[in-house]
């Protein structure tokens, strides 16, 4: 079985090489031809517990495959790519019957769900991984890929979750997506900003008692926008993965410190628009947002 990745970040090249282990054929599609290249002289180079391991994989430009004739295709880019994603798609003389979208967030959501595909899954990454290069990830965290079906069967591919599931890369299907994606999402809200604000590692955050009062008020502020119930053991859900993940710099922390644009209109940006919707104050996820925002643009006019 042929099974497509689209996008060579950590998460893409994480799951690339655990697919190519569950002795799946890969396709890495990549944004830049030097990419592309790289991967297919040099395989992927997975570090996990101090070793290594290569795996072989296919990779080509995106924009330059007419068609794409996986059986499965995942996309891991992040969200504010998924738009040019889509257009590209729409440009291919064919398309995957069956999709998995991999995002943080949910301001992603009304474009896929216009892509005309048989069956488009949602996967919720709960892993920790670092791209060092091109061609090298390091699984930093063993978490959980959490999948569910948007619409269409998730039986379809019942073979690739079972080969792909095992103890380093757990596989969890879900019947409830929805929920699960926001009870991401509060984790996210909770953890990346403060982290990319306050250049501290993920454990950080329940370390030191100033940045856990600011986390439970994001929380707090956060949950409420989505009408969540549950409250206190959504909260012991936050802390426990900052604990499982206390060396784990967030993504949003790299980004910022990479002056690369940051997935805030996902994560927070879509928290605040369900709160303006109900009217509701929320001054600290307001104070968090504009901060990412003011950060990008410090790094961008840095590198002008």
């Amino acid at each position: 079985m042929n099974i497509g990745v689209i996008g060579g970040g950590s998460i893409g090249l994480l799951l690339a090489a655990y697919l190519r282990k569950s002795n799946f054929n890969v396709n890495v599609y990549t944004r830049s031809k030097q990419q592309a290249r790289q991967l297919n002289e040099a395989g992927i180079t997975l570090y996990r517990n101090n070793q290594s391991e290569v795996f072989t994989v296919h990779a080509k430009v995106l924009d330059e495959a007419c068609d794409l004739s996986d059986a499965i295709i995942f996309v891991t880019v992040k969200q504010f790519h998924i738009k040019t994603i889509c257009e590209q798609l729409e440009r291919k003389s064919s398309i995957p019957r069956t999709m998995v979208f991999m995002q943080n967030g949910m301001g992603h959501l009304s474009l896929i769900k216009k892509l005309s595909i048989e069956t488009l899954l949602i996967g919720i990454v709960e892993h920790g991984a670092m791209r060092l290069s091109d061609t090298e990830v390091c699984h930093t965290g063993v978490g959980t890929i959490k999948i569910g079906a948007i619409h269409g069967a998730l039986s379809v591919s019942g073979y690739l979750w079972k080969s792909l599931n095992s103890e380093d890369f757990p596989v969890v299907i879900l019947n409830d997506w929805l929920a699960i994606m926001e009870r991401k999402l509060v984790v996210n809200s909770c953890i990346n900003p403060l982290t990319a604000i306050f250049r501290v590692t993920n454990g950080r955050l329940i370390s030191n008692i100033f940045f856990l009062n600011l986390m439970r008020s994001v929380f707090d502020e956060t949950v409420k926008s989505l009408n969540l119930d549950a409250k206190e053991g959504l909260w012991e859900e936050v802390l426990l993965v900052c604990e499982k993940t206390g060396k784990n710099r967030s993504s949003m922390l790299r980004d910022i410190e990479n002056g690369n644009q940051t997935e805030i209109e996902a994560i927070l940006g879509y928290t605040l628009r369900k709160g303006e919707e109900q009217r509701l104050e929320m001054p600290i996820t307001n104070f968090l947002f504009e901060s990412i925002k003011g950060l990008e643009q410090e790094e961008r006019e840095k590198g002008e």
